[in-house]
């Protein structure tokens, strides 16, 4: 091997050297790699007495999709499903969105579900209460309580809080100086929200809405008040299609003629004459529901409600 040929082969093993070296050598972050990519909020774990209930994204699975009817109900909402995922075109126009909401309707007709599917479409955190959890006869228990849920709901921010039987926590006061109290803090609590950049919808259920307290359903607190309807025709047909996905039932069952045999019913009547209709059909040893059990059912619950 001449100079020329040694000096060559010692060039090539060289750069071999280097390529393996570059190889081996562990990648350097790159540090504009996360940068457009939003921070994963990590569920915030609470520790608490109150007899409330959490559900983090991703634990509520409904949507306005999976809800038959309400549709006008459904539509009040759209605007503030639209500002919890972006607010900036509201804030540049400097719009406030409405952090109240009342729902008003008769019992067994969705409002809760309603609730539900709203954290459901803007994934957020949705807090669950009873209003009348924070009724007590002890001195300084309801407002402490009353503190309490919003300092949990400032912490799971942006966030849903739901009070279900809202009246029994907002009627009007008397000459209760407790509940007075009770009723002065949380109107003091919604009214922080306004004067602050938190993001917290209340939403209030009620099916006693004039026995509220005047203080409570002014502008600037419970700003929207949604009338929660029973069932049309069509929501109606459209319930007792999902509720017979579930139970096995004779073969061309005409749910149209059901539905229009329920005028009246609430959702949770409509569920309730499903279940009963399968019920009468195992105690007859029938295969499935037929017609003949669904009416049973019917002349059940008519005589319940007479």
């Amino acid at each position: 091997m001449n100079k020329q040929s040694a000096r060559n082969l010692m060039l090539i093993i060289s750069m071999i050297a280097s390529i393996d070296h570059l190889l081996a050598a562990p990648k350097k972050p790159n540090k504009n790699s996360n940068q457009n990519q939003p921070p994963v909020k990590k569920p915030i774990k609470i520790d608490t007495e109150l007899p409330l209930q959490i559900f983090y994204p991703g634990d509520i699975k409904t949507k306005f999709t999976d809800i038959a009817g309400l549709d006008i109900a459904k539509s009040c909402m759209l605007d503030i499903i639209s500002y919890l995922k972006d607010s900036s075109k509201y804030d540049a126009i400097g719009a406030k969105i409405t952090k109240g909401i009342l729902f008003d309707g008769s019992t067994g007709n969705g409002k809760t579900m309603l609730a539900r599917a709203f954290a459901g479409e803007v994934n957020c955190p949705f807090i669950s209460m009873n209003g009348a959890s924070f009724v007590e006869m002890y001195v300084g228990v309801g407002p402490s309580r009353v503190r309490e849920l919003f300092l949990i709901a400032r912490k799971l921010a942006p966030c849903i809080v739901f009070i279900d039987e809202i009246d029994a926590l907002l009627a009007a006061r008397g000459s209760d100086k407790e509940y007075s109290n009770t009723v002065n803090a949380f109107l003091t609590e919604m009214d922080g929200l306004f004067n602050d950049n938190t993001t917290i919808i209340i939403i209030g259920a009620t099916n006693r809405i004039n026995a509220l307290d005047e203080a409570a359903i002014r502008p600037g607190r419970f700003d929207r008040k949604i009338y929660i309807t029973k069932p049309t025709l069509e929501a109606r047909v459209q319930l007792l299609e999902n509720q017979f996905k579930k139970v096995k039932h004779a073969p061309g069952l005409d749910i149209y003629y059901i539905a229009q045999m329920t005028t009246g019913f609430s959702c949770a009547e409509l569920t309730n004459l499903v279940n009963e209709a399968a019920i009468i059909a195992v105690n007859t040893n029938s295969l499935w529901v037929e017609m003949t059990h669904i009416r049973q059912a019917f002349d059940r619950m008519r005589n319940h409600r007479s």
